[in-house]
């Protein structure tokens, strides 16, 4: 225990001691998810990264420009879940929230990226998580030892197989054998839909299972139906505040990255409205999917239109805010009022970046905290190719103009990017008909949205949403 402890408690206590008053570009913290979610015979190690995560808040570096800190679930392949022996239910079950090695670069990029202190990464939410847990222990034969398959290494009909033969106790099925036959119930139906939705990711309805009760039925159903595409809009907070306050919902867009992770820590300063968020449908499929801005905005209006809203607000950061420009036309054509725009330090155009050729894309201080970002993601990557995509749509965008009042909240202090394409209220005065109202806030680009400026940024919105 003495050593488990230790290595966290007396680590970071004589990191803080060395660094406290030294100026830091950044640090970054590894965590644990079961300082979150807690973790059966982890005691120690729970304790110890429970108290990393509490001394961090503390912001012991006081010259730290970003401190961020990671509330791993396990890598796959290396780490210490690796080297831990237990039965196989317990290795299913951090199986199942796991990443590579080769995904969780990229997560700690999107992390890094985002304004956030502390981000917890797993694929399942901190409660759900502590259920699947508690169930593998007091439930050793359950689905989460079962089904965790290697979608490469495996039929559609062997996966299925494997997913019955669990929840029904039975080591043989026959190709003509039943869900019923082999001893299945309502309560056993309803496992195995889960286990097909986690496996596959499609929806199915309980008669649907009961009229698909062999494996080569449901086989087919399966391999014709299409993956359940994940959802574009993200509820970040008081879902319900928008109809009980007869209030505007207030939509947040994307910056260039695609994630909204930078809109979560505002959501503490904006708890009476109804608060969500647009994300990169990209991000999820790993193709490209618009061709262009306009594109990219039509597509988010019909989002906005099938969640039945008629009177929102629009917030984009950086490129969020060309992307919410050009969703205001077709949201009109579709019936739904934008009552105001606020972009936060977005420009109009952004001419002064500098793509040199396809293998190197050297940027002074880019849109989302990205110098160089072969370095981060490979030339060949999707993210790579996304991102120099949209900053050639951005060398030759031009706003559509626009008829409503837009509220810019413009970073104090100009990155070298900027500072050479400088102009009066980020460019966006020719492209719209109202007076632009400025507000300029502590901070650069990157800093702006961190928790060093977060309180005042999050008043600033909050008044301007309500008023």
């Amino acid at each position: 225990m003495k050593a488990v402890l230790s290595a966290k408690i007396q680590g970071i206590s004589v990191l803080s001691q060395l660094f406290k008053q030294t100026p830091l570009d950044f640090m970054v913290c590894a965590s644990s998810l079961t300082a979150i979610v807690g973790g059966v015979g982890q005691l120690d190690y729970c304790v110890g990264n429970l108290f990393l995560d509490y001394f961090l808040a503390q912001h012991p570096f006081e010259k730290c420009n970003r401190l961020l800190t990671l509330n791993w679930n396990s890598w796959s392949s290396i780490g210490m879940a690796t080297n831990v022996k237990s039965s196989k239910t317990h290795e299913a079950l951090y199986l199942e929230n796991s990443v590579t090695p080769e995904e969780a670069m990229t997560l700690l990029e999107t992390a890094f990226e985002s304004s956030c202190e502390q981000v917890i990464i797993s694929h399942f939410s901190p409660d759900i998580e502590r259920k699947r847990m508690i169930d593998a222990f007091n439930h050793p034969s359950s689905q989460v030892e079962e089904h965790h398959c290697n979608p490469t290494a495996q039929s559609t009909f062997d996966a299925i197989k494997q997913i019955w033969q669990d929840p029904l106790g039975v080591k043989t099925i026959n190709n003509d054998d039943t869900f019923y036959s082999l001893g299945g119930d309502s309560l056993l139906a309803i496992q195995l839909l889960m286990a097909l939705d986690h496996r596959f990711g499609i929806d199915m309805s309980l008669q649907e299972l009961a009229h698909a009760h062999t494996l080569i039925s449901l086989e087919k159903i399966i391999e014709t139906r299409p993956v359940r595409s994940p959802g574009m809009i993200v509820p970040l907070a008081n879902q319900s505040a928008s109809k009980k306050m007869n209030k505007p919902a207030v939509y947040f867009i994307h910056p260039l990255g695609g994630t909204v992770l930078c809109y979560f820590p505002l959501t503490t300063y904006l708890t009476d409205s109804a608060l969500y968020a647009i994300q990169d449908p990209e991000l999820a499929q790993g193709k490209h999917v618009f061709d262009s801005i306009s594109q990219m905005a039509e597509c988010y209006a019909n989002k906005i239109q099938e969640a039945q809203e008629k009177n929102i607000i629009l917030v984009g950061f950086s490129f969020g805010g060309n992307v919410a420009v050009e969703m205001v036309s077709p949201l009109n054509r579709l019936g739904i009022t934008v009552q105001k725009m606020i972009l936060i330090d977005s420009w109009a155009t952004l001419g002064g970046i500098t793509v040199l050729n396809e293998n190197k894309v050297e940027l002074i201080e880019d849109l989302d905290s990205l110098k160089t970002i072969k370095d981060h993601y490979g030339v060949e990557s999707h993210q790579y190719q996304s991102i120099i995509k949209r900053l050639l749509w951005l060398r030759s965008y031009l706003p559509s103009t626009v008829n409503l009042d837009i509220h810019l909240l413009a970073a104090k202090d100009l990155l070298p990017l900027y500072a050479k394409i400088a102009v009066e209220n980020n460019g966006w005065t020719p492209y719209c008909s109202k007076p632009i109202l400025k507000y300029t806030m502590e901070g650069n680009h990157q800093t702006m949205l961190q928790s060093t400026y977060l309180p005042v940024i999050g008043k600033k919105l909050k008044e301007l949403i309500n008023a």
